[in-house]
């Protein structure tokens, strides 16, 4: 082998170093960054199971409503951080939380992924599945916003009112159905939340969506229809 060849070959072997150590490492490192976050933020691309959880962690107050859209619910079951986000979310509702998964394409296997939740928490954690062909054509908007929250993922946190801290938003502009990765996403910081218009229309919208007979709320053993937003 000559110099040349050698040197060819050392450059190869150190450029698939390099891409290893940057694909298994990214993941890590924006999960250190969410958890420094002290102002809003924008990312092209973030994976929610290492960038959520540390992102509200610092700002989950007890009485908390969090809500948390998606489409068939199976999220943690695509990625090797499943475990964490799972433990993520069990640690706000050991804080005191109530945590809302909100469903638009139920499947068979939705509540089997969330059932340990539902025992866990009977009273805080509540599994809305959403059936848009229940709704009739005059609720075509309602319709239509099932449809979007397929993909996009409009994430709250609501502390109650009159703490310091109001709240905080993360909100994933592409999520595709059975992807572990979100696209033009934002986190929205406690100190520009208030200032946000989209908080409370967020809100508003959820308000709207979890109530009606299109709607079935699996919480504890109940299981519940034309059901009202819990406070």
């Amino acid at each position: 082998m000559t110099t040349t060849e050698v040197i060819q070959l050392c450059s190869v072997l150190l450029f698939l170093a390099v891409s290893y150590w940057w694909f298994w490492t990214w993941a890590d490192r924006e999960q250190r960054n969410a958890l420094i976050n002290t102002a809003s933020t924008q990312y092209r691309v973030a994976r929610t199971g290492s960038m959520l959880i540390p992102s509200f962690d610092p700002f989950v107050e007890k009485g908390a409503s969090i809500y948390i859209p998606t489409s068939d619910g199976l999220y943690a079951t695509l990625t090797s951080l499943g475990d964490q986000y799972r433990k993520g979310l069990m640690s706000w509702l050991r804080r005191g939380a109530t945590v809302h998964v909100v469903v638009t394409r139920p499947g068979p296997q939705c509540r089997a992924e969330w059932q340990v939740f539902i025992d866990a928490f009977a009273e805080t954690f509540l599994l809305h599945e959403l059936d848009r062909e229940a709704l009739s054509a005059d609720d075509a908007l309602l319709k239509s916003q099932i449809q979007k929250l397929d993909t996009f993922h409009p994430v709250l946190l609501i502390n109650p009112c009159g703490g310091a801290i109001p709240g905080a938003m993360w909100i994933e502009g592409f999520h595709a159905i059975g992807s572990k990765y979100a696209y033009n996403v934002e986190f929205i910081h406690p100190s520009d939340v208030a200032l946000d218009v989209r908080f409370e229309q967020y809100k508003q919208m959820y308000d709207k969506l979890l109530k009606g007979s299109h709607v079935i709320t699996i919480q504890g053993n109940r299981k519940q229809a034309h059901n009202a937003l819990a406070a």
